[in-house]
């Protein structure tokens, strides 16, 4: 918990490799790349905004187990979650919080527990892996294991040194460096695809999917529903039974409901506000599929 606190604490005042990918895309793009968490990202750095922790998602949770598992039975204690820095002209720190680092070795072993190979996952963690060998280690190690098998079953692979994406980071932190200085941070109330993380993106993706999924088996449903039903009230069936459902008919009726309108109109002495009753309803989300 105190190297998990000390992380945090370390988002004001400085990027680290968690960034790395943010700073990477603007060294490619220009300032233009920043989106709405870029941004406030930016704002928790400058300390124009508090840090608000993310959700910690299944992949996540996997990941964190995976490093504790490798810090308990294949590395020494000291070497988890080292702190690496590197000296520079900018306006705040620029850092990383290793894994596990030999210093003996100037090693950096980054675990990732992922569902892609190894040779995947070292493109899809590119800017973090290099970000290492910016802040001077002399190797980079990629430890993998998926996230369907045993820990024990990990693998590993030298990251190799790329300049050329080096040289783009420190572009990216030099852009971001100038961009801070006149930087105020205003909250937006709207945002895109575009604003989200890479992983809230997946996230909001994943449940796109099964949203619509579950509009297309709802659609299926009613189809074989209203087959069922006329099949029932044709051959006059009460009800149909398996050993894993129950399908009861039931036939038209009337429903009694109350006229609140009629009511009110016959009674004017009577006032709704009197008999309102207010009561707290919790926040949620209304999502129309397009």
């Amino acid at each position: 918990m105190e190297a998990k606190q000390m992380i945090i604490n370390s988002r004001k005042g400085g990027l680290g490799g968690s960034d790395a990918k943010m700073v990477l895309k603007v060294g490619r793009r220009g300032l233009s790349a920043l989106n709405e968490s870029d941004k406030r990202r930016l704002a928790v750095m400058t300390g124009q905004v508090d840090y608000k922790g993310i959700p910690t998602t299944a992949a996540m949770q996997r990941g964190n187990e995976f490093e504790a598992w490798l810090a308990k039975n294949v590395f020494y204690e000291n070497t988890n979650n080292h702190r690496l820095n590197v000296k520079t002209a900018f306006d705040f720190d620029v850092f990383a919080h290793a894994d596990f680092y030999l210093q003996s070795f100037s090693e950096v072993m980054e675990a990732k527990c992922t569902v892609d190979t190894i040779e995947e996952t070292i493109v899809k963690y590119e800017a973090q892996l290099q970000w290492y060998y910016l802040l001077g280690v002399s190797k980079v190690t990629l430890i993998h294991c998926y996230q369907s098998d045993d820990f024990s079953q990990w693998n590993a692979k030298t990251v190799e040194k790329d300049y050329q994406t080096i040289d783009e980071l420190w572009n990216g932190l030099a852009l971001i460096n100038e961009f801070i200085k006149d930087f105020k941070y205003v909250e937006k109330e709207e945002w895109t695809d575009f604003d989200l993380m890479p992983f809230e993106n997946e996230e909001v993706q994943l449940m796109y999917n099964a949203l619509c999924e579950m509009k297309q088996l709802e659609k299926l449903i009613d189809e074989k529903k209203a087959n069922l039903l006329e099949l029932m009230r044709s051959n006059n069936v009460k009800q149909l039974k398996s050993e894993l459902y129950t399908i009861t008919y039931v036939p038209e009726g009337e429903a009694v409901t109350f006229d609140k309108a009629k009511m009110l109109k016959e009674h004017p002495e009577i006032k709704e506000s009197d008999y309102q009753k207010k009561s707290k309803k919790s926040d949620y989300l209304k999502i129309v599929l397009r």
